[in-house]
């Protein structure tokens, strides 16, 4: 009995043995296998083949015929280093076309077959179909499209992909301010689609189901493509994304570049078939979202973001003053809120801008003491009360002025304050033309104070007509209460009366004499005619006459200190009333 377990025993023991060793060999093996791999890998011809199919490449599917005076301006297009195959599909005969940014292939004028026929070319990164290829020839395509795609990624709305021509229509009515907005469907017509990965071939497939008796010719698909594709939208209850950008001769992505065209807000505008219009209070949101974060942008270049507020209106005194402060390399700094698409799609070619949507009532120019500019100013300070309660310091000045010299690094050197500004006509009275906001619990208590009770005095004028003159108490004489009842503790700092000065200089000789400004604010004098043609007397308009280029002669005038009055009278002051006079009758 004795022998027998031992036996057994040492049956067991040898499986034992045998089992680990096994387990070892295996082992070895596969390190050695691992080994091999890694070294294998570091060949170049190993990273060049594995570089070749990490390539992006973008397969752009034209259905159609390519019209002669479009060749050229397609060659010129830019695809930032991108490889774009093209697969030309053409509904008649086939032109030669030369390609600059990969290969060309020619396929069937059998649509069905032209779809296959691109696939055997290259594995596609992304894939852009069109039957015009007016709608790819934009220099900023590919970027605004790689961003939308990591948008719909991300988004929980079953989006089928991106259209790149608009739906005129719908598009009239989306606010300037957002530049997307989502719509269940394509244009009828010419179409430009970036399907989302897989959408395009399950389409297909749908459409070989579901159109079974229709000619397959690329004609046939150009007339009715767009069709066959909202019906398969309809059915996958999908929406399609569409850029809302300014446009180039009606090439929406031709453009100047610039990270507000993708700053896809959280809650995108989304419009229906039944009723293509928007909710005030969501966009309202969602540009305030964008404001904020064009704001902190400029903060990381900054210590405090420098805020104009304009609107069409006052277009031509921007462009003047983009021209007055461009030689002191502080664009970058300065964040023009615009008010109207206009002033949006002019000012956005030459600086930073933060759209902002108005009511219709409220475009052009505002005359004072109206209604309609009580209620401008109010979206103004409510706008302004959003940066400062987000935690930004702010500069707020006028495009209206004229800076002589740099104010920044003064500014910067300023003692610890919460709210500076300057004298506007009384020693005593602090204007909003040139107002440092440091963003403090003080300051917070004292500009909501001052929106609450902005807003109760103009919301008292809302059954009168935007034209309608009002004397009523604005927005700088509720923070001057305020100061005088000092708000919430806060610290008030005057800024240097020497420096920093109103529109009364131009009124006055002694104050000329004794002063050696930085800013001059061109207030005091009604209507923007009266404050262009002040500017140009004085030497202090920097736009050229074309209303776009910069008046060179002037600026250089600027730089070199010796800008003076333009007017024939210059030895005598001509103002129609005495400082005390003005003074008077002001508080008259």
């Amino acid at each position: 009995y004795q022998r027998r377990v031992h036996g057994l025993l040492s049956v067991y023991f040898f499986s034992f043995v045998m089992l680990i060793l096994k387990i070892f060999v295996a082992c070895l093996f596969l390190m050695t296998v691992v080994i091999i791999y890694r070294s294998t890998l570091k060949s170049p011809l190993i990273i060049e083949n594995f570089r070749k199919q990490r390539e992006p490449t973008i397969l752009i599917i034209l259905l159609g015929s390519i019209r002669k005076d479009l060749k050229n301006k397609l060659k010129l297009t830019q695809f930032e280093g991108y490889k774009v195959h093209l697969h030309y599909c053409p509904d008649g005969r086939w032109d030669y076309l030369d390609w600059a940014f990969g290969t060309v292939s020619h396929g069937s004028s059998n649509w069905f077959e032209c779809w296959t026929e691109s696939l055997n070319q290259t594995i596609p990164h992304s894939i852009i179909v069109t039957t015009d290829p007016i709608y790819i020839m934009s220099n900023w395509l590919i970027r605004w499209l790689e961003k939308a795609q990591q948008w719909i990624a991300n988004t929980q709305i079953n989006v089928a992909g991106v259209s790149i021509r608009n739906i005129e229509e719908v598009h009239d009515v989306v606010p300037f301010s957002m530049n997307s907005y989502t719509y269940p469907g394509l244009p009828s017509g010419p179409f430009a689609f970036y399907p989302k990965a897989g959408v395009w071939s399950d389409f297909m497939h749908w459409l070989r189901l579901n159109q079974t008796n229709v000619e397959t010719t690329v004609s046939t698909f150009i007339k009715h493509g767009s069709e066959w594709i909202n019906k398969y939208i309809e059915q996958q209850s999908m929406e399609v994304l569409y850029p809302n950008v300014p446009t180039d001769n009606g090439n929406i992505l031709n453009v100047k570049w610039s990270d507000d065209l993708v700053d896809f807000p959280s809650s995108i505008l989304r419009l229906n078939r039944t009723s293509p219009y928007f909710n005030y209070q969501e966009v309202e949101k969602a540009e305030k979202e964008k404001m904020l974060v064009t704001a902190e942008r400029i903060l990381n270049r900054s210590p405090y973001v420098a805020i104009a507020m304009v609107n069409d209106g006052f277009i031509d005194f921007t462009m003047s003053f983009i021209c007055n402060v461009k030689w002191m390399n502080i664009l970058d700094r300065l964040l023009f809120i615009t008010t109207h698409r206009k002033a949006y799609e002019v000012l956005r070619l030459n600086s930073t801008v933060a759209p902002i949507t108005m009511p219709p009532d409220l475009e052009g120019h505002l005359t004072f003491k109206t209604v309609g500019y009580w209620r401008w100013l109010l979206r103004r300070v409510e706008l302004l009360q959003s940066i400062i309660e987000k935690g930004l310091n702010i500069l707020l000045f006028e495009t209206d002025a004229v800076w002589l010299r740099n104010p920044f690094p003064l500014l910067e050197a300023l003692p610890k304050s919460d709210i500076a500004g300057v004298p506007d006509g009384s020693a005593n009275y602090m204007g909003f033309g040139f107002l440092w906001v440091r963003s403090t619990t003080p300051s917070k208590r004292v500009w909501a104070e001052l929106t609450k009770r902005f807003r109760e005095k103009v919301n008292s004028y809302a059954n009168l007509n935007t034209s309608s003159v009002v004397f009523s108490l604005g927005e700088q004489t509720i923070l001057n209460s305020l100061r005088k009842e000092k708000y919430a503790y806060c610290k008030w700092k005057w800024l240097s009366k020497i420096k920093y000065l109103s529109g009364i200089w131009y009124q006055s000789k002694k104050m000329r004499d004794m002063t050696n400004p930085i800013v001059i604010n061109n207030n005091w004098i009604v209507g923007n005619p009266a404050k262009i043609k002040r500017a140009k007397d004085w030497g202090h308009w920097f736009l050229a006459e074309d209303s776009r280029s910069c008046d060179e002669q002037s600026v250089q005038s600027l730089i070199n200190g010796t800008t003076v009055r333009k007017s024939s009278l210059r030895s005598e002051d001509n103002p129609k009333l005495s400082i005390h006079k003005w003074l008077a009758e002001r508080k008259k």
